[in-house]
């Protein structure tokens, strides 16, 4: 239960800061449109007030014929008619041809090596608060017997998982100092 309780005390930001997340989905869909007919393109204004472009056709895939509908909107009436063309197409290949699909995901952690961990400082410590992170619950400055004070923190990994460090500096006539850690 104690552990419990110490991990809802990291702020959530804490664990995904340092983060960065990537996600590449490709997809591919095979089919040979051997013929098209009855092309028609209808350029007007959308809903939202947008020029859009409408391509409706037929085309024959596999010996079938399909009738097709694709739309876009936002560029030049060449190039929306164009881009519904081919979204028509894709759409018609996606809904009539299996699709191989694949995707990776990668997450990646980089530190900022300007930033001293916090556990290496101790009370009175003279801090340079510059590299330091605010600590995202405690975002505002505080009094704290007559000076400003603000609070920091920092995360470490190790072998028993993550752990939280703050500190609280405040500011003194000499600069900002340690006025505690825990």
């Amino acid at each position: 239960m104690q552990k419990l309780i110490l991990l809802c005390l990291i702020p959530i930001s804490v664990l995904a800061q340092d983060r960065k997340f990537n996600l590449t989905v490709t997809q591919t869909t095979e089919a040979v449109i051997t013929a098209e007919r009855n092309y028609k393109e209808t350029f007007g204004v959308n809903k939202f007030g947008k020029d859009q472009c409408v391509v409706d056709l037929d085309v024959q895939v596999d010996g079938s014929w399909h009738t097709i509908r694709g739309e876009y909107s936002g560029a030049s009436k060449e190039e929306s008619c164009k881009t519904a063309g081919i979204l028509a197409k894709r759409n018609l290949t996606t809904s009539i041809k299996p699709s191989t699909i694949s995707s990776k995901a990668e997450i990646t952690y980089e530190e900022n090596q300007n930033t001293k961990h916090i556990d290496g400082y101790r009370k009175k410590d003279l801090v340079d608060i510059g590299n330091l992170r605010v600590n995202p619950s405690y975002q505002n400055d505080f009094t704290y017997q007559g000076t400003v004070c603000k609070w920091f923190y920092d995360v470490k990994r190790g072998e028993k998982g993550i752990k939280q460090y703050n500190l609280i500096a405040c500011k003194l006539s000499a600069g900002w100092v340690v006025e505690d850690t825990f």
